[in-house]
């Protein structure tokens, strides 16, 4: 660990609530492209082997603090992934605004799916001066954080606390439906034929 650094992580054996973690924001995992259209304006899509990820500011059921939302549809599967990118947290020195608004996403979460199943948090107490808690977020060497939850079934949702400079950052709020880890085994397993089939 570094000078500045201190990780605690915390591994729990709890299972999310339920057997599975529900898409957000009015959606429905295996929704097609087609009928999330019907709903939701979709842009700035992009489509890689059989994934389509398409953004929206306004899905069909808006939290305050969301600035744009992610989808990616299977062309298979349909809705499989759902990403909200938060509005900038700006002048927040200490980090209060950033922490208030994860632990209240946090609480909500925790609600619905029991106590997530990981937690990684910065000991601030190692920080020499305060405007470092966003600039620690940004460092890939400076740890997370972050809250995990998977349900039974394979499902799971993520929230983390990023950070993009000194008193600035963002929350980012993943979910993944039960059939995304097997997609992501398919798609490198595509991926390897193809650079194998190219040589």
């Amino acid at each position: 660990m570094g000078k500045y650094i201190c990780l605690l992580l915390i591994t729990l054996s709890f299972s999310a609530k339920g057997n599975d973690i529900s898409a957000p924001f009015g959606f429905e995992w295996g929704q097609s492209y087609q009928q999330i259209g019907k709903k939701v304006k979709l842009t700035g899509c992009s489509t890689r082997k059989h994934l389509m990820v398409c953004e929206t500011t306004k899905p069909i059921k808006k939290v305050s603090y969301g600035e744009r939302y992610m989808v990616v549809i299977d062309n298979k599967y349909g809705l499989q992934k759902i990403i909200l990118v938060s509005e900038n947290i700006n002048s927040d020195i200490m980090g209060i605004e950033g922490k208030a608004l994860y632990n209240k996403v946090k609480h909500s979460l925790t609600t619905k799916y029991n106590i997530p199943q990981k937690d990684e948090y910065l000991e601030e107490r190692d920080f020499k001066s305060q405007d470092e808690f966003y600039k620690c977020l940004k460092s890939d060497s400076c740890g997370n954080w972050a809250s995990f939850w998977k349900a039974k079934d394979g499902s799971s949702a993520l929230i983390e606390l990023k950070g993009l400079s000194g008193g600035k950052g963002y929350l980012m709020l993943t979910y993944q439906s039960n059939k995304w880890e097997q997609i992501i085994k398919l798609v490198s397993k595509e991926n390897k034929k193809s650079d194998h089939d190219a040589l």
